[in-house]
């Protein structure tokens, strides 16, 4: 491996600003920290994600949401004098799945999957197989492919659920980061080798607003999976791209 290269911070002629966050796997605490300081980003701002050195100039937007349905508990012998949250949560599913669908129709290409996505990820209802269930919790996020959607998401959800007995909570609620700089993306498309591209996760980088951000960093790709690793020459050559980078915006 070799020697790390130096900045010559006396040549500096515009600030640099380094930032260690912490917990940007799941809640993003840190980001979050740092925007509820009101920290004052700089006008371009990189972010070490991997990426396998190609430059990350989208990311879409992610809603995490809970709807906690209640129904009336009542022996199975008896089902006609209970009402089942778990049937709710039935019923719901199913509109929020035709929904998904509708959101299918408007498109952003720049994205694998250009459309806005919606999962239902956990259910949990009901505590014995002959009891009607009073109460059944379900957790579902999406990703946004337009900024507005999120709201038009939020209404919409809203609105269906008026005629449900429930409780709708919002936690994570960030738009898509666009970043449609093309003078700050072309640059380093040159300096790095590698052609702009698109992703379907969020990144911190979804989180700050008013800033020109890239998502560019090691490789390969390999999160969350076994043998999780970078290679030493990817390392060597995001040193070089940063250095450049750098020297180009601040020297």
């Amino acid at each position: 491996m070799k020697a790390i290269n130096c900045i010559d911070i006396g040549k500096l002629k515009r600030g640099l600003k380094l930032y260690f966050t912490f917990d940007e796997e799941i809640n993003f605490k840190g980001i979050d920290l740092l925007i509820r300081k009101k920290e004052k980003f700089p006008e371009y701002l990189i972010l070490s994600e991997p990426t396998d050195l190609k430059p990350i100039i989208a990311t879409k937007g992610c809603m995490e949401m809970k709807v906690t349905f209640f129904g009336k508990s009542a022996h199975s012998s008896t089902p006609n004098k209970g009402e089942s949250a778990i049937i709710k949560a039935y019923n719901f599913i199913s509109e929020l799945l035709d929904f998904a669908k509708e959101l299918e129709n408007d498109k952003n290409n720049l994205f694998s999957i250009p459309y806005t996505t919606i999962n239902v990820g956990k259910i949990n209802g009901g505590d014995a197989i002959n009891k009607v269930a009073d109460k059944c919790v379900i957790e579902f996020d999406a990703r946004t492919i337009l900024k507005e959607h999120n709201e038009i998401i939020k209404k919409r959800l809203e609105n269906i659920l008026k005629k449900y007995d429930c409780e709708f909570d919002i936690g994570i609620n960030i738009e898509a980061n666009i970043n449609e700089d093309n003078e700050m993306i072309n640059v380093i498309e040159e300096i790095s080798g590698n052609k702009r591209i698109a992703e379907n996760y969020v990144t911190e980088a979804s989180f700050i607003k008013g800033s020109n951000s890239v998502v560019l960093g090691l490789g390969p790709v390999t999160a969350h999976q076994c043998n999780e690793h970078i290679e030493i020459s990817k390392l060597n050559k995001l040193e070089e791209i940063y250095e450049k980078i750098i020297k180009y915006y601040c020297y």
